[in-house]
C-alpha cells in the first residue's frame, strides 16, 4: 500500500489501482487551446468574404439605365417657366399669410378649451373630495369598460422551416 495525494487528500492506494489510473489518461496529449485573436481574424475575414458576395449580388440585381435621348435635353426643347405677375405673386403670399394666421388661430382656441376642461375638472373634485371621500374615489378610479380592449396573436410561433439561426459566437453589440 502506498500514500498518495490525490486532489488535496491523502489516501492508502495499491500499485495496482495508481498504475490503472495513470495508464488510463496519463499518455493522452491535451487539447490544443484555439486562441481569441486568430478566432477573431477568421470571423473578421469571413464576414468581409460575405459582405463581399452580397455587394456582387446587388450589382448584379441592380436594373441598367437606359441611356436619355441626348435630343432630348436641348435647351430648345426645355420648358420656359411660367410668368407670373406681381399682383398674383403678392395675392398668394397674402393667402399663405391668412391660412397661416387661422391656422395658429384654431390651435389658440383648442389649447384653450381644453385648459378650461381641464381647470374645472379639477375643482370639480375639489369639491366631490369635500362631500364625500367614498364618491371621489369612485370619481378617480379607472374605468376599465370605457374603451373595451381585446387582442388576440400568436401565444405559440412554430418554427420555420430551413432556417438557420445566426452564430452566437461573438457579441457585434457591445463595441
Amino acid at each position: 500500500m502506498w500514500r498518495v495525494c490525490m486532489w488535496g487528500k491523502w489516501s492508502l492506494r495499491s500499485l495496482a489501482e495508481i498504475g490503472k489510473r495513470r495508464g488510463s489518461g496519463a499518455n493522452v496529449p491535451k487539447k490544443k487551446k484555439k486562441n481569441p485573436l486568430e478566432t477573431r481574424k477568421k470571423a473578421v475575414k469571413e464576414a468581409q468574404r460575405v459582405l463581399q458576395m452580397r455587394i456582387a449580388q446587388i450589382e448584379a440585381s441592380r436594373p441598367r439605365m437606359e441611356e436619355i435621348d441626348p435630343e432630348l435635353l436641348k435647351p430648345e426643347r426645355q420648358r420656359k417657366r411660367a410668368e407670373i405677375d406681381k399682383t398674383e405673386v403678392e395675392r398668394r403670399l397674402l393667402l399663405t399669410k391668412d391660412w397661416s394666421r387661422y391656422q395658429m388661430q384654431r390651435h389658440k382656441d383648442a389649447y384653450q378649451h381644453l385648459t378650461q376642461l381641464v381647470a374645472s375638472r379639477r375643482r370639480a373634485l375639489v369639491e366631490l373630495r369635500k362631500m364625500s371621500e367614498a364618491l371621489y374615489q369612485k370619481a378617480i378610479a379607472v374605468d376599465k369598460n370605457l374603451f373595451p380592449f381585446e387582442r388576440q396573436g400568436p401565444t405559440f410561433t412554430p418554427r420555420m422551416p430551413n432556417y438557420e439561426a445566426p452564430d452566437a459566437e461573438e457579441d457585434y453589440t457591445r463595441n
